[in-house]
């Protein structure tokens, strides 16, 4: 007897796939209006009566947070070419471990102004309670690099796994 798959159970991954995608352009768009809205809402905290004392931090500061978002954004961005291929079928290919390592690579780098907040934060504000996000951020950074690099490694294995078998055939 033959096995043979409906046509709903081959369709499911695909419509998974396009949720996926759906959702990271909507990720990729909130990303763009919360780096545009961070502008105008670090200039209003500045001038808050309570924050005077550290209106002069406003611009390091922001400048760091756009960078984070910058480099989320990439990785949002470089996600959307990876689900694309993943749909037509091309997911075991050296062009989707090159995705994923780059997406890795942009975790990584957030480390840095992420821990330039907290030095900079700690010289200026001690106990302030965004060292703690800082360093909450570094941690979700961390295991989001090591995560795509895993896939990247398991992407490019598999994809050698399969070169291995198409030349055994």
């Amino acid at each position: 007897m033959k096995n043979n798959p409906s046509q709903v159970t081959l369709a499911a991954p695909k419509v998974r796939i396009v949720i996926i995608l759906a959702g990271m352009l909507v990720v990729v768009a909130a990303t763009i209006g919360i780096s545009i809205f961070l502008v105008p809402f670090s200039g209003e905290v500045a001038s808050w009566e309570n924050y005077a004392y550290i209106a002069f931090m406003r611009y390091p500061v922001l400048i760091l947070c756009e960078s984070l978002l910058l480099l989320f954004l990439t990785a949002c961005i470089l996600s959307i070419p990876l689900l694309i291929r993943i749909y037509k079928g091309k997911s075991f290919s050296t062009e989707s471990v090159r995705l994923l390592k780059m997406m890795a690579w942009c975790f990584f780098v957030m480390i840095l102004p992420l821990i330039a907040l907290i030095v900079y934060t700690n010289q200026h504000v001690g106990g302030s309670i965004t060292n703690l996000y800082c360093v909450f951020g570094i941690g979700l950074a961390f295991l989001a690099a090591n995560v795509f690099g895993l896939f990247a490694t398991l992407i490019e294995k598999a994809s050698q796994f399969e070169q291995e078998v198409n030349l055994t055939i």
